[in-house]
């Protein structure tokens, strides 16, 4: 992940900057009274849809690249099933005029990374609630009302084949396994604009290209020093950034956390795509609000996306979609194919 962020960080096009963000393995055991975080009223059809789904996929074919220069193989077609129930689940709680392009791939990863996914943002768009602010293409889309670059896809999530997943939407995990719904619905959060858009070397810290995202428009720590306040550039950033003191404060994000600031992840050491742009793993793992933690452990099944998450989501500037209980049409396969190959560059510098 480290190596491919540094691809990211050096090869973006100007303007646009690309966030990079990985959710890894947690290789510790689910407590013994740990249930399943479910959403209310789950539909347990798969591949079953209402007429508002806001998303359309792409899978890279074999033998082609993700955006960050991964090579691709065939993507199965149990995990296509999930991919298509984690899009009708985010249906449920997002609206927008623009449906949301994903290119996913199927890859061969190193290490514990169970998958990643990266955004692409744009700022001072048509219908921008704050100018010079970064939003993720699909945010800046949805606010816009048009596509702003028709031939980028919003987001670009890859997944690592080298797990032993688990396929099923019941959240019934067997504790050998990873649950793949979960993963998938981790991944399209971040390309939502959950994401902060900063950097961090040898102790130094600041804003990519000088903006802040409109996730850092919300961050501060304890004391009230917002982020967006302190020097670029600057050991005073970076020791912010890895301070465990950052802390989320949009007002609806802190109603769903019964009137508190919402902690964000902030280890002493920085953890590249970890770091800042995840809920704090120690306050929220093992409860309903933990699907956004940076990692997931065997076994454990984050279905239900929880309150704070998508309290955050509306501050980001989401439209709620409040037809929790869609009508269901007949099955519908949304599956599209990518005609073409593409590559880190192309991907990068089109539109």
């Amino acid at each position: 992940p480290n190596k491919l962020e540094s691809v990211l960080r050096s090869s973006a096009e100007a303007g646009k900057p690309f966030s990079f963000k990985p959710l890894v393995l947690n290789p510790n055991p689910l407590p013994p009274n740990y249930s399943p975080n479910l959403r209310p009223k789950s539909d347990s059809s798969i591949l079953k849809q209402s007429s508002a789904n806001y998303f359309s996929i792409n899978y890279i074919p074999s033998g082609s690249s993700d955006v960050f220069g991964k090579r691709c193989y065939d993507f199965p077609q149990e995990a296509k099933a999930v991919f298509l129930e984690a899009t009708r689940i985010w249906s449920e709680h997002i609206t927008s005029p623009v449906p949301i392009e994903i290119n996913a791939c199927w890859a061969s990863l190193e290490g514990a990374t169970l998958g990643y996914s990266g955004s692409q943002s744009t700022r001072n768009f048509e219908n921008a609630p704050i100018a010079n602010t970064y939003y993720s293409l699909s945010l800046a889309n949805a606010l816009a009302g048009y596509k702003i670059y028709e031939s980028l896809a919003e987001t670009h999530i890859t997944y690592n084949q080298n797990f032993d997943w688990y396929y099923g939407i019941d959240g019934q995990t067997p504790s050998n396994k990873v649950d793949f719904l979960s993963v998938v619905l981790h991944e399209i959060a971040h390309s939502l604009s959950f994401f902060g858009n900063v950097w961090y070397y040898n102790g130094f810290g600041g804003f990519s290209d000088d903006y802040p995202a409109i996730w850092d428009r919300f961050i501060q720590n304890s004391v009230g020093t917002a982020i967006t306040s302190v020097a670029q550039n600057s050991t005073a950033f970076g020791s912010m950034l890895t301070s465990g003191d950052l802390w989320f404060n949009g007002p609806n994000a802190v109603a769903a956390n019964g009137g508190s600031l919402v902690k964000t992840y902030a280890p002493s050491r920085w953890a590249p795509g970890s770091s800042y742009s995840h809920l704090d793993y120690d306050t929220f793992n093992n409860t309903s609000n933990a699907l956004m933690v940076f990692a997931l452990s065997r076994g454990q099944a984050e279905h239900n996306p929880g309150q704070v998450t998508l309290g955050i989501l509306k501050d980001l500037g989401w439209a709620e979609n409040h037809d929790q209980s869609p009508n269901i049409d007949t099955i519908i396969d949304q599956v599209t194919s990518v005609n073409t190959p593409f590559s880190l560059e192309v991907s990068l510098l089109a539109g």
